[in-house]
């Protein structure tokens, strides 16, 4: 074999190791990339709106409550705090509320749904308060058990398709997740092994190259002692055999000096 294509296979070996290096590198960066976004957007939609509904139910119970106790008090002038604590967790509600509209991945007709059902609950409210300040406490009761807690129900409701919803596609993309990270470790490993075949490949071919004019030296040598041979023909011989009958001939010469 000649140097020169010699060098050329040990040129394009390494370069291979180092090409599918490098693909191996490129992939795990992509995989893990994409790993970011998908936890992302599993965090940025269905969790936002799961956790939004969370706190929407917990404001209107908080809010149906409050307006039992105004329906309960004894002195209508402790009615300004008590609509104090109201309008606190009726502006949560709606900041919520705007949280699941710009992040819910579903139809937006099912939160208008739930919106408006929310905004009717106002006007109960509100004839509630009004009966409680004309002193008809019997009426603002009943309404506030009544009609108000129906409305309260339906409300819930409402909100728990948004809540179902958006379990639904977090369960999704979770899966979509998990099939994506099992495409991304086969891949990975398959290149591995690749490089691992190319690698072995790659030093077998090397070991052979090298080892083959060695073992050629050495049986040539071998004669040189046992024969004293000094004819060497070197025309037309490639590199490794040129160097070999050089070195041939220096050691005849040798061996005939201190003879």
């Amino acid at each position: 074999m000649k140097y020169s294509s010699f060098r050329t296979k040990l040129f394009l070996g390494f370069s291979a190791l180092i090409l599918l290096s490098v693909a191996v590198a490129i992939t795990t960066t992509i995989y893990i990339t994409q790993f970011r976004l998908d936890t992302e957007v599993l965090f940025k939609h269905p969790l936002k709106v799961s956790n939004a509904v969370r706190d929407i139910n917990s404001d209107i119970h908080m809010i149906h409550k409050t307006m039992k106790d105004i329906a309960m008090l004894e002195d209508i002038s402790g009615i300004d705090a008590k609509l104090k604590i109201v309008d606190f967790h009726h502006k949560k509600t709606l900041r919520n509320f705007e949280i699941i509209y710009k992040q819910y991945l579903g139809g937006k007709s099912d939160i208008d749904a739930a919106y408006t059902c929310y905004l009717d609950w106002e006007p109960i409210r509100r004839e509630v308060i009004e009966l409680k300040k004309s002193n008809n406490d019997k009426d603002a009761a009943q309404i506030t058990v009544g009609k108000g807690a129906l409305h309260v129900n339906l409300i819930i409701t409402q909100m728990q398709r948004l809540a179902d919803f958006a379990e639904n596609k977090a369960n999704e993309l979770y899966s979509e997740s998990q099939k994506k990270e099992q495409k991304a470790f086969f891949n990975l490993y398959l290149l591995l092994a690749i490089i691992i075949i190319v690698s072995i490949s790659l030093s077998i071919i090397l070991s052979n190259m090298l080892s083959k004019p060695i073992r050629r030296f050495t049986n040539e040598m071998k004669d040189v002692f046992k024969t004293n041979n000094l004819t060497t023909n070197i025309s037309g011989k490639e590199n490794e055999s040129i160097l070999l009958d050089l070195t041939k001939k220096n050691t005849i010469t040798l061996i005939n000096t201190l003879n």
